[in-house]
C-alpha cells in the first residue's frame, strides 16, 4: 500500500547523493586478528566486563553486561580475551576502557538462555541497539512506546555517501518484510509505515516486489531532502505532527526504528541471535573499492579500510558516520560499534570542508535551513559570550547536529562544532547537578536514619531510668531484711 506525503518538514537541504558503490553487492570482511569492545563512553562506564584475560569465548557469547538500559555486548567471533584496558576511543574521550579479543577459527557457537520472555529484556540481552547512528537501546525504546499508534520503519538514509540501508533493503527485502510482520505481531501497532527516499530506485523496486499484495504495511516513497531521516523530521513529514521540545516520539504513541535495527530485533526475538555484525558503508576517494561491507562489531577501522583499498597518502581525514554528521577520528585503531553506519576516507577530491571562519554577516540562511527551527546565529553569539543558560533557553539541546547551518554558512563558521561543544558542557553541568542532588538526598536520608536511631536509643534510656526510679515495696522489704540479717551477724 502506497502512502501519501503529509507535510514537508521545516528547513532542510537538497544535497548531492554521492553514493559511490551503492549499487555493488555487499561484501564480507575476512575475520580480523582482533576485536575491540568498549566498556565506557566518554569515560563514563556503560558496561560491566564478565570475562577474564586468558579466557576462551565462543561466537555470540556475552562478554559484558549493559548497565541500566544499555544492551549487552557479544563476541562476533570465537577467541581468547587478550587484554582488558585502555584503547583509542571513537567518542569525545581520547581513550576508553575496552575488552580485546584475539580471534581464532574456533567455530563453536554460544547457546543463549531461551527462558527470557519479556521483549525488552530479550532485546537488551541480545545486545540490540539502534543502528542508524545513535545506538539508542532498542529494548528501552520498544518498552517506552508500548503498543504504538504508529510504527515507522526508517529506511530514508538521506545523508550523502551513505548506502548501507539501501543495500540492505535491496538484498534482503523479503527478510525485512518478514521481520516487520513478525515484530508487528509482537508490538501491536495501529499502523505500520516503511519510509524510504524515491531516488533509491533499486531499494524501492525490491521493497515493492517483496511487499506484493501485503496491505498492512504502508510504503512511503519520499522526495529526497536532508535531514529527512531524523526521527522528528520523519514524523513531521509522514504524519504532520511535531514532537515537542524535551520529549520523545513515544510520548505521541509513535515508535521509529531503523531498517537494520528491525532486522537485528527480528533475529533476537525470533531466533535468540545476538547483534554481532552490521553492514557498513565504506566510501570516499581514499578507497579504491567503495561499497557496503558486512563487518563484525569490534573490528578496527584500519582492517575495514584496507579491505576496500585504502590510500593513506591521499586521505586527509577519516570520518566515522556521514560527511554531514560524522566525526573525524585520530586513530585507525578505533573499533566499529553498533552505531557505525559508515567509514569515509575523505580526500581533497571529496570537497573536504576546511573552515576559515569569517565574521557573521547576519544573512539568516542558517535559520532558513535549520530543521529544528532554531536561530543558529544567535546561539553561536551566546556561546561565544559564555551565555550558556541563554543558549539553552533558545533551544540548544534541540539541535540535532545535522550540519545544515554550517554547510550553507557563507562565513564558513563551524557552527555545529560550537553547538556540540556547548551541549557537552551542558550535559556535564546537568550530570554534576544531578549527582549533587543525589548525594544531598543520600545525606538527608542518612541524617533521618541517625535521628531515628537516636530517638529509639533515647527512648530506651528514658525507660531504663524511669524503671530505676520506680520503688517496688516487695523488693525494698527484701533489701531491708537482708540488711537486718547482715547487722545481726556483726552484733554477734
Amino acid at each position: 500500500m502506497m502512502f501519501g506525503l503529509a507535510k514537508k518538514f521545516d528547513g532542510g537541504l537538497k544535497l548531492p547523493p554521492n553514493k559511490h558503490g551503492a549499487e555493488a553487492p555487499s561484501r564480507i570482511l575476512p575475520i580480523p586478528e582482533s576485536l575491540t569492545y568498549y566498556l565506557t563512553k566518554n569515560i563514563k562506564e556503560t558496561h560491566q566486563c564478565i570475562v577474564n584475560i586468558g579466557e576462551t569465548v565462543l561466537f555470540g557469547q556475552s562478554i559484558a553486561r549493559g548497565l541500566g538500559h544499555q544492551p549487552d555486548i557479544h563476541a562476533a567471533y570465537g577467541g581468547v580475551i587478550e587484554a582488558i584496558g585502555s584503547k583509542a576511543g571513537p567518542y569525545d574521550a581520547p581513550e576508553e576502557q575496552a575488552v580485546i579479543i584475539r580471534t581464532s577459527e574456533y567455530k563453536n557457537v554460544y547457546k543463549h538462555d531461551d527462558k527470557i520472555k519479556n521483549k525488552s529484556d530479550l532485546l537488551k540481552s541480545m545486545g540490540v541497539a539502534g543502528m542508524g547512528g545513535a545506538a539508542f537501546p532498542t529494548g528501552e525504546k520498544v518498552q517506552a512506546a508500548g503498543a504504538p499508534r504508529v510504527w515507522l520503519i526508517n529506511g530514508v538514509e538521506c545523508e550523502p555517501m551513505l548506502s548501507c540501508d539501501q543495500c540492505l533493503m535491496r538484498e534482503q527485502a523479503d527478510k525485512l518484510v518478514q521481520a516487520i510482520r513478525y515484530l508487528a505481531a509482537e508490538i501491536m501497532p495501529g499502523r505500520v509505515i516503511l519510509a524510504l527516499e524515491s531516488d533509491k530506485a533499486d531499494a524501492v523496486s525490491a521493497m515493492r516486489l517483496a511487499l506484493g499484495d501485503v496491505t498492512d504495511i504502508e510504503l512511503a516513497c519520499l522526495p529526497p531532502r536532508y535531514p529527512q531521516g531524523g526521527e522528528k523530521q520523519l514524523i513531521q513529514t509522514l504524519l504532520g505532527l511535531e514532537v515537542p521540545s524535551g520529549t520523545h516520539a513515544a510520548h505521541l504513541g509513535i515508535l521509529v526504528l531503523n531498517v537494520a535495527t528491525v532486522m537485528a530485533a527480528f533475529d533476537a526475538l525470533a531466533y535468540h541471535l545476538p547483534l554481532t555484525h552490521r553492514l557498513v558503508t565504506v566510501a570516499g576517494q581514499g578507497v579504491s573499492a567503495p561499497g557496503n561491507v558486512w563487518v563484525p562489531i569490534g573490528a578496527a577501522l584500519k582492517d575495514v579500510l584496507d579491505f576496500c583499498g585504502y590510500d593513506g597518502a591521499a586521505t586527509l581525514r577519516v570520518t566515522v558516520g556521514g560527511p554531514m554528521m560524522g566525526r573525524a577520528v585520530n586513530s585507525l585503531d578505533v573499533a566499529v560499534t553498533k552505531g557505525t553506519s559508515a567509514i569515509l576516507a575523505l580526500t581533497a577530491a571529496d570537497e573536504l570542508a576546511v573552515y576559515s571562519a569569517q565574521p557573521c554577516i547576519r544573512c539568516g540562511v542558517c535559520t532558513e535551513v535549520c530543521p529544528a527551527r532554531l536561530q543558529p546565529e544567535d546561539m553561536y553569539f551566546n556561546i561565544r559570550a559564555g551565555r550558556l543558560n541563554r543558549t539553552r533557553e533558545t533551544g540548544l539541546m534541540d539541535c540535532i547536529a545535522c550540519g545544515a547551518c554550517a554547510y550553507v554558512c557563507p562565513s564558513e563558521i563551524p557552527l555545529v562544532a560550537s553547538f556540540l561543544y556547548a551541549q557537552q558542557i551542558c550535559r556535564i553541568e546537568d550530570e554534576q547537578k544531578a549527582r549533587a542532588a543525589y548525594i544531598g538526598d543520600l545525606v538527608k536520608a542518612r541524617d533521618a536514619r541517625l535521628a531515628a536511631r537516636r530517638s529509639v536509643r533515647m527512648g530506651k534510656s528514658a525507660s531504663r531510668e524511669a524503671a530505676a526510679r520506680t520503688v517496688d515495696p516487695a523488693a525494698m522489704e527484701k533489701v531491708d531484711a537482708a540488711r537486718e540479717k547482715a547487722r545481726s551477724k556483726i552484733d554477734k
